[in-house]
Formats: C-alpha cells, sequence, structure tokens
C-alpha cells in the first residue's frame, strides 16, 4: 500500500494520493504519510481528521495508540485546543504515558480546578500505573505519606528516593531501608553481591547518618557471622565508621 501511493503521488501527484490513502489504501503507515503531509503544509484541522481515522481504527492502531495520541495531542497543541488538549493529555496519562501528566496537570491548573482534583486523580493512578512511575510523580507532588506507604510493600525503591523521603520521616524511612538491606544481605551468596549491600550500606550512611549506619554494619556482622566473606567485605565498612565515631 504504501508503495502504491508513492508512485500515485509521482505519476498523479499528491491530491490524487492522499485521497486515495482515506479512501483506499489505508493503513498505519499510508496514514503517518499523509499526517506528515499535512502537518508540514501547517494544515492542522486536516492532520487532526487523519489522527481522528486512526485512533477509530482498531486495525491500524494495533499497539500504536500512544504515537497516534501523541500526534494528535501536537496539533492540538499547534491549534490552541485546550479541551482537546485535556482530553488528549487524561488519555494519555490513563493508557500509562507519565509525559502527558504536567500537561494534564496544567490544563486543570487552569481551569482552576486542580487541588480539587489532585486527591482522586493520584488515587486513580495508583491502580494502574508503573510504581516506578507512580513513585516519580509522588516525589514531584511531594506526597511522601502516600510515598511511604508504596515503599512499604516494594522496599526496593527506597534507594531512589531516600533521602526526600528521610527528611520527612526518618524514623520511617531508616526502618524500611534496613530493612530493604538486610534482605538483600540475606539473598547474597557470592562475593560481587557482598560487594553490592556494602555499597547499599554506604549510600545508607549517606542519608541515615554514621552512627545509624554503624548500628546497621555490626548487626549485619552478628547476623551474618558465619559468611566470612561477606563478614570481610562488610568489616570494611565497619571499621571505617568506628573510626569516624
Amino acid at each position: 500500500m504504501f508503495l502504491r501511493v508513492h508512485i500515485i503521488e509521482h505519476l498523479e501527484g499528491r491530491k490524487l494520493a492522499y485521497e486515495k490513502i482515506l479512501t483506499e489504501y489505508k493503513s498505519n503507515s499510508t496514514l503517518t504519510l499523509a499526517f506528515t503531509w499535512c502537518y508540514e503544509d501547517n494544515d492542522f484541522n486536516e492532520a487532526l481528521k487523519i489522527t481522528e481515522t486512526a485512533l477509530n481504527s482498531d486495525t491500524i492502531l494495533h499497539h500504536r495508540k500512544d504515537v497516534w495520541l501523541n500526534r494528535q495531542l501536537d496539533v492540538y497543541t499547534k491549534l490552541k485546543d485546550d479541551a482537546g488538549i485535556l482530553r488528549c493529555s487524561k488519555e494519555l496519562l490513563f493508557s500509562g504515558n507519565i509525559e502527558a501528566y504536567a500537561v494534564y496537570k496544567r490544563m486543570l491548573q487552569k481551569l482552576g480546578t486542580w487541588e480539587k482534583e489532585k486527591p482522586q486523580l493520584l488515587l486513580q493512578l495508583a491502580k494502574f500505573m508503573r510504581i516506578d512511575n507512580y513513585l516519580h510523580i509522588l516525589d514531584n507532588e511531594k506526597e511522601y505519606d502516600s510515598m511511604l506507604k508504596v515503599i512499604t510493600k516494594n522496599h526496593y525503591y527506597i534507594r531512589h528516593y531516600a533521602k526526600n523521603l528521610f527528611a520527612y520521616n526518618p524514623k520511617e524511612t531508616t526502618k524500611i531501608y534496613q530493612e530493604y538491606i538486610f534482605a538483600e544481605a540475606q539473598a547474597a551468596n557470592n562475593r560481587n553481591q557482598y560487594k553490592k549491600v556494602c555499597g547499599y550500606l554506604k549510600d545508607y550512611v549517606k542519608i541515615c547518618g554514621e552512627v545509624s549506619g554503624l548500628d546497621l554494619a555490626t548487626n549485619l556482622l552478628l547476623t551474618f557471622k558465619r559468611r566470612p566473606a561477606f563478614v570481610e567485605e562488610i568489616s570494611s565498612v565497619h571499621k571505617r565508621l568506628v573510626g569516624l565515631k
């Protein structure tokens, strides 16, 4: 189809090729070509029609919905169509596209409804959004209580957000961080993994302090004293912390 369209364009002109796309040769590649022609000619209303055609075709969409929604959002932005931007950014966001969050937020702020809608929106996003993306949004919004609730069940992410969370709630952050390091230490079974745990311990010290770090290092030595290689690795960190005490 794509090749046929190019042949028609070459032999009979772009206008006929464009008409053929809309009537006979609809595919993702040909509609993309038609969209590009309209966009480059600054014919944004026609470009918008192309995105609507694609988005209304299950066959053409097939895992390409985000691509066409992004194109549509771009066109709405060019047209300064706030209603279109709001609708499209929301659809993108609820399909898991984190980049659309800032656009959707900006439009709600423009409408003066952001603070009212924000709590419910965050609850909705929690149901389907990837944890890393959701935490990124919560961090930007300084929703630290919500972050701690999520990270309590997903300790891995404490390393990425410990600094802000410790400033907000040092007790809970320290507890989660220690649990994470102990779990990693328990799962470690070779020297490379032991070194990695030591790296986590060093990061912990930077956030939670040397005194807390020394207590944690001591507990690790006592808990895993029957692992000589692990004791050797942790001891180097422990000795440095003792020297700083």
